[in-house]
């Protein structure tokens, strides 16, 4: 009888031992799953939009979002700075395209038109706040601006390889210059990682106190 119940008991407790790095797997995937990573894509001329998403690495509430479009030999992206922290501000955007192009002019509405169109560290071609200051950046909550490109020599489609956003004005003065990404959600705010913490650690002490019983 004696040896009956210390089999029983090992085997509760290793299927405690199996829940538990379950519920951490199952966790460590969510976590893991929802991290933006960086995508290229392709816009169909006269297609449908591209969304992308861009999170400042270790600031979570430092996002915005762009909508890209391509239209004979214009390119169209719709900026917008999705912020929660009211304080950070958008003040580029850059690109890397398949094929390489140029850009015969561009133009941008409310606060970009004043943006510079050069070569910069975003990609094969940037525009930019003058001097990237706040006065000429896109601010929260839920600025947004248009820019137009119109390439030069260009037809067909276009395949973007790369794109970054210029954030700055992060929590103690720091800035950011993250990769978009496409069909991808933002990082995990720590709320959200604090409560699926204490939501592992209920369940696991559910199962000791079920085991004790």
């Amino acid at each position: 009888m004696g040896l009956q119940k210390d089999g029983f008991t090992m085997l509760a407790k290793i299927n405690l031992r199996r829940t538990v790095l379950s519920l951490v797997a199952v966790a460590t995937f969510a976590l893991t799953a929802s991290v933006a990573k960086a995508d290229s894509f392709t816009l169909l001329n006269g297609g449908g939009n591209v969304n992308v998403l861009y999170t400042a690495a270790g600031f979570p509430g430092s996002t915005a979002t762009a909508i890209f479009s391509l239209s004979g030999n214009v390119l169209t992206v719709t900026l917008t700075n999705t912020s929660s922290d009211t304080n950070t501000a958008l003040a580029a955007l850059g690109l890397n395209t398949t094929p390489n192009v140029t850009v015969g002019s561009f133009s941008g509405t409310g606060v970009t038109a004043g943006w510079t169109l050069n070569q910069g560290s975003l990609g094969v071609f940037e525009v930019s706040a003058a001097g990237q200051g706040q006065g000429e950046a896109i601010h929260t909550p839920n600025g947004t601006a248009t820019l137009t490109f119109t390439l030069n020599n260009f037809s067909g489609n276009l395949q973007v390889d790369l794109t970054k956003v210029h954030l700055i004005s992060l929590p103690n003065g720091q800035s950011d210059k993250p990769i978009g990404c496409v069909n991808c959600t933002p990082a995990p705010e720590p709320a959200s990682m604090l409560l699926l913490g204490t939501g592992l650690v209920g369940l696991a002490g559910a199962a000791r106190r079920r085991f004790k019983k």
